[in-house]
């Protein structure tokens, strides 16, 4: 395969240089694809990586969605999530954390609560895993 050209520097509005984005990183040297494109490469090079890379990225997305259906489900008003939320309405792992911490472990008619929030906590524990592999994949510093 043949070197391609480094990203070129480009001039801004106050007369900062603009790197455009490069197609590919190869160690510390990027390079701008201006023949071929990417995904043509990717599809004749890399076939099995791009598998990996896109199976893991529908894992992610699924992952992602029972999460929000998980919240949308519990944390609406009633809701078993409800109490977890911070002060911007949102849930956290930390505010998730600390509403477990607050229950306690011995009352028995929060135990729906509790599993609720344990259930949450574990699937946000999978997402940021996920996440850090999908950025680790994307620098591609761990493949091979």
């Amino acid at each position: 395969m043949a070197k391609g050209r480094s990203a070129p520097a480009h001039r801004g509005r106050q007369g900062q240089e603009e790197q455009t984005k490069p197609d590919f990183i190869l160690g510390k040297k990027k390079y701008t694809a201006e023949l071929i494109p990417p995904s043509l490469v990717v599809a004749r090079y890399f076939p099995k990586d791009q598998a990996a890379i896109d199976t893991f990225a529908d894992r992610l997305a699924a992952l992602t969605h029972q999460m929000e259906e998980m919240v949308e489900e519990h944390g609406g008003e009633g809701g078993l999530l409800e109490d977890a939320r911070n002060d911007k309405d949102k849930l956290t792992n930390a505010s998730v954390a600390a509403r477990l911490k607050e229950l306690g472990k011995t009352d028995s008619s929060t135990a729906d609560e509790r599993q609720a929030l344990y259930a949450y906590l574990a699937l946000a524990e999978q997402e940021a895993d996920k996440i850090e592999v999908r950025s680790c994949l994307k620098v591609g510093a761990c493949l091979k």
